[in-house]
């Protein structure tokens, strides 16, 4: 896949949108303010979740390539490193700190 918005994402503070971190008042998506069906605290939990999404696919390319090359019998050196990035990732998509 190829074409989308690249750079790090992020919710914009007040509003529930996800946009490129360098372009607060550009979104790339906005989601639908809270109604009787969904929370404040869901719709900003989703828009965390979606604006982690670029970091969530680079660290799951990373970790296929490691285990691609695991099963391959190949010496891979930074297997640590990729699982500290996906841990990073989850804990953005998922509003942990790490």
């Amino acid at each position: 896949m190829s074409g989308y918005t690249p750079g790090k994402w992020v919710v914009h503070p007040g509003r529930a949108w996800i946009c490129p971190a360098q372009g607060l008042e550009a979104p790339i998506a906005a989601m639908k303010w809270p109604t009787n069906i969904r929370s404040e605290a869901e719709t900003m939990a989703n828009a965390q979740l979606m604006a982690a999404s670029p970091k969530l696919l680079e660290s799951t390319e990373w970790l296929l390539w490691t285990l691609q090359n695991v099963l391959a019998g190949k010496r891979v050196s930074d297997a640590d490193e990729a699982i500290s990035h996906a841990q990073k990732a989850i804990a953005l998509a998922t509003g942990e700190t790490r």
